[in-house]
């Protein structure tokens, strides 16, 4: 037989709101004697938020009013308000713009560095906060609305989640994070890019002690801590069973994603040799055109188009004979010194990124005004993608190294077929390294 409790409530001591950005619970004592004439904004306590949520007392201890049509209000017991639809120039929610910090009229340019800055600062492989990954997932649903000029119109004429939202849902943010460099066009090319992933380990690798410390200092009021001591060390690193499991996944990963491509090169090499150059040429054509109109779609396809011709002028030169294979070893090379030279650079660009982040955060801890604040974000910003672009720049070249080699050098086949691969070849790094910026 079920038991019945009854258990008593009590009157609400203080105001409560939701927070529009995070969602957390927001309790308050609202000002003695405040009215609907007095601007209230309340502060969330979430450190990863901190957004200011305007707030309208009723006169009442204990009853809100939140102006965001997602928070909620405790016991507000005024009336729903006529539908008004919003315009362009007066949206009816300001919420997503209030998110990535930008007025109404901003331009796509100045949202898309909004979320550029919101998303790198959020990052869950970058912020460890338990609130950033939530944080980080909300910008990006704002920014899918937002730059999309056709779910932007309807997000300011009737607020979010009333026909604004993409049809397919929104895209997670590991994979829309890869879209702005290149997309799916790429990936026959040069398989999948994990580039916040691939960005986070590389500046790891290369963070330097000074930086180190000084991030441990501002995380801990100017006082380092020993965040650098062997015990911190031990929960940050990994067993060297554990690095070369990790290692053995990394090169298995690899080899399954050059085997795959070199399939795709081989497949699309064919055409010349069954076709013959021309309708070679045309096809090439065709698929420059649509691959350079894809974000970093003109550096991708400079990047490509060197290794490729490289590649291929190494191995035509083997193939037809030169004296003492010297052309060869000269195109190996230009390769080698490239590798080292776009190394020397990502590095130098991933701790420039992290310098700039500290500064950031020393900035926030220091008081410094919101113009200072501003400009070192803008930097921030700048310089990471910068180094993301770098970083995944020198990985692809590396992959597709390892491709051109796979389909030149196959033993197995007649050196005749392989120099027809090869002048294929040539042709496509060529016609990827004369596409023209817009």
């Amino acid at each position: 037989m079920s038991q019945e409790i009854v258990i008593n409530s009590c009157k609400p001591k203080h105001s409560s709101i939701e927070c529009p950005y995070c969602h957390a619970k927001l309790e308050f004592v609202t000002p003695a004697g405040a009215d609907e004439t007095l601007k209230i904004k309340i502060k969330c306590w979430n450190t990863v938020c901190e957004k200011l949520v305007p707030f309208k007392s009723s006169g009442v201890n204990g009853t809100s009013k939140n102006h965001f049509t997602s928070g909620t209000a405790s016991t507000s017991s005024t009336p729903r308000k006529p539908f008004k639809m919003g315009t362009d120039d007066e949206p009816v929610s300001l919420e997503y713009y209030e998110l990535l910090g930008v007025p109404p009229k901003a331009t796509t340019a100045e949202i898309k560095k909004a979320y550029y800055r919101l998303a790198m600062q959020f990052h869950p492989d970058k912020n460890h906060d338990p609130g950033a990954e939530e944080m980080f997932k909300k910008v990006n649903d704002v920014y899918q609305v937002l730059s999309d000029p056709v779910l932007r119109k309807k997000y300011n004429e009737f607020g979010p989640g009333k026909g604004s939202d993409p049809e397919d849902g929104f895209i997670n943010p590991e994979d829309f994070f890869k879209m702005q460099f290149g997309g799916d066009a790429f990936v026959d090319i040069i398989g999948e890019l994990a580039i916040a992933k691939e960005f986070k380990n590389m500046m790891m690798k290369n963070m330097d002690d000074e930086a180190a410390a000084a991030a441990a200092a501002s995380e801990n009021g100017g006082t380092p801590d020993g965040a650098t001591s062997p015990e911190k060390k031990s929960v940050a690193g990994k067993t060297w069973e554990e690095r070369r499991e990790e290692l053995e996944e990394k090169r298995h990963a690899r080899d399954e994603r050059v085997l795959h491509l070199s399939e795709s090169l081989i497949r699309k090499l064919t055409v010349y040799i069954d076709s013959g150059p021309e309708k070679f040429k045309e096809m090439i054509n065709l698929e420059t055109e649509e691959l350079k109109v894809q974000n970093y779609g003109v550096q991708l396809l400079h990047a490509i188009g060197y290794v490729y011709t490289v590649k291929a002028s190494e191995y035509l030169a083997k193939y037809n004979e030169d004296i003492l294979g010297m052309p060869s070893f000269v195109h190996r090379m230009r390769l080698k010194g490239r590798a080292f030279s776009d190394t020397f650079s990502t590095v130098k660009s991933a701790v420039d990124v992290h310098h700039t982040f500290v500064q950031l955060q020393q900035a926030e801890q220091t008081g410094a005004s919101e113009a200072e604040k501003e400009k070192l974000q803008e930097e921030a910003v700048k310089k990471g993608t910068d180094a993301i672009w770098k970083g995944s720049k020198l990985e692809i070249e590396s992959v597709i190294k390892s491709v051109c080699d796979k389909t030149l050098a196959d033993i197995t086949l007649e050196k005749s077929i392989l120099r027809k691969r090869s002048e294929a070849l040539r042709i496509i790094g060529d016609t990827y390294q004369n596409v023209k910026p817009f």
